[in-house]
């Protein structure tokens, strides 16, 4: 905000680079949904009780809070906003799919940033995380 938008502040060298595409701006947004799946109890097994409707309630917020949680946050914003526009629905169920597995001490079919980013359209599969092989290591 400070830096960006109100171009009044400089900043640090230990400051993040915004995301320069599609694909980093999805990467930089899958921690934010895990943070408010997490903070909302998605992965205990009192979260297997929540609705899909109280899901996207909770994620909703998600994109308003990008200044909160990146330095750089115009692309992520950005991204954000058109993700849950036209994938609204997808993003919920990854999510509720992802923290299923989780409570059942599963290792999910597929990381969330393969959920999201690949199936979004922002990322080639070869670009994102794979929660499986990194199981096998």
């Amino acid at each position: 905000l400070c830096v960006d938008d109100l171009a009044a502040c400089q900043p640090f060298d230990v400051d993040t680079p915004a995301p320069t595409d599609r694909c980093g701006a999805c990467r930089a947004l899958v921690p934010d949904l895990e943070f408010v799946a997490k903070r909302a109890g998605l992965h205990t097994a009192a979260g297997a009780s929540k609705t899909r409707a109280w899901l996207r309630e909770a994620l909703g917020g998600v994109c308003d809070d990008a200044p909160f949680r990146h330095a750089r946050p115009l692309a992520v914003e950005s991204f954000c906003e058109g993700l849950f526009d036209a994938h609204e629905d997808d993003v919920v169920a990854a999510v509720d799919s992802f923290y299923a597995a989780v409570r059942a001490l599963e290792i999910p079919s597929l990381d969330l940033e393969a959920s999201i980013c690949v199936v979004a359209g922002a990322c080639a599969a070869d670009a994102v995380k794979d929660a499986r092989a990194a199981a096998e290591l």
